[in-house]
């Protein structure tokens, strides 16, 4: 059964403010690790709506996900029925490990790697939708 969406933004931030308390800020800057705020999250993917015809189904990209904020957003602006699939890249499992486990059962496949490393996915997975906050890594050295 999938979780409300409404239990998730005030879950996700608390995780994202233990995770971020675990780190100093020179890591967290090393691996690029700054979450969007949740409001400029929602206003980017209801305007990202905007973008898409009413009856386009999402399939949802963020090959930088961290602890989902724009998972999060999505799940604000879209109807569960409009969202067809969503597909999370996070390379610092700090982040990505717990995220995996609390957004388990919504629908979110987070994958645990490094995007521009991965394998390109099969035609049937292509996405209409990417949205990031993009790694701020000033070189290849945060790869862990």
């Amino acid at each position: 059964m999938e979780k409300a969406i409404t239990d998730f933004e005030p879950k996700r931030l608390a995780l994202q403010g233990r995770l971020d308390a675990e780190k100093d800020a020179a890591e967290r800057n090393r691996m690029g690790q700054f979450a969007t705020p949740t409001r400029l999250a929602v206003d980017m993917l209801r305007y990202a709506g905007k973008q898409l015809r009413d009856s386009e189904k999402v399939r949802f990209f963020d090959p930088a996900i961290g602890t989902g904020a724009f998972y999060s957003a999505l799940r604000e602006a879209f109807s569960p029925e409009r969202i067809e699939a969503a597909v999370g890249y996070e390379i610092d499992r700090h982040y990505g490990g717990p995220a995996v486990e609390m957004w388990d059962g919504t629908g979110l496949k987070i994958r645990l790697e490094d995007f521009t490393e991965a394998e390109a996915p099969e035609i049937a997975e292509k996405f209409n939708l990417l949205i990031c906050n993009p790694p701020y890594c000033a070189s290849s050295s945060h790869r862990q």
